[in-house]
């Protein structure tokens, strides 16, 4: 298996598309939506030249396989998003612990002190990904959410709003 940093805008749409492949597999445990692919190209327009952001991608006999997203900041490398193929033969390679590996490397090579994985949840409850984490040592930490809510009434009224969008979209298999 290789490792390849994307240089080359022209590979975001794959890139995007295993990050898909892993959202719509976790879609039932995961609490959010995964960004367009608009998104993913305007980060490798603006954070990319100015060394804020890398794309990586494990590559297996030709086909690309898993990919992982890192924010940079202030010698802090966030792992931002990832995702691979969710095809046996492919996991079975293990391409995301290999891709976690070697951005860790990549930092600690590139004069980063700290690498974030931005979270598990919370670590008092089991989880793949907990579990996943883990395994890479380090300190597990758990910040919290926090929300300012300024009117109460607009922000029921959306959530209501968007449950409904969200059945409609399910219903429709656009999701």
């Amino acid at each position: 298996m290789e490792i390849e940093e994307i240089n080359d805008k022209k590979l975001i749409p794959v890139f995007y598309n295993l990050l898909l492949e892993t959202h719509k597999y976790h879609k039932s445990s995961m609490h959010t939506t995964l960004e367009d692919l608009n998104y993913f190209k305007a980060v490798f327009d603006v954070l990319v030249p100015k060394n804020m952001a890398k794309f990586f991608m494990a590559k297996h006999e030709g086909r690309y396989i898993a990919a992982i997203l890192l924010l940079m900041y202030k010698g802090i490398v966030h792992e931002w998003y990832a995702g691979s193929s969710r095809r046996r033969e492919d996991l079975l390679l293990y391409p995301n612990d290999l891709l976690v590996w070697h951005t860790i490397e990549w930092s600690c090579n590139n004069g980063f002190h700290t690498y974030d994985f931005l979270g598990v949840g919370d670590p008092n409850m089991s989880s793949s990904l907990l579990e996943f984490k883990k395994q890479f040592g380090g300190q597990l930490v758990n910040y919290g959410r926090y929300i300012k809510i300024h009117s109460p009434k607009k922000l029921w009224l959306s959530k209501k709003v968007f449950k409904v969008y969200k059945r409609y979209k399910l219903w429709r298999g656009s999701i």
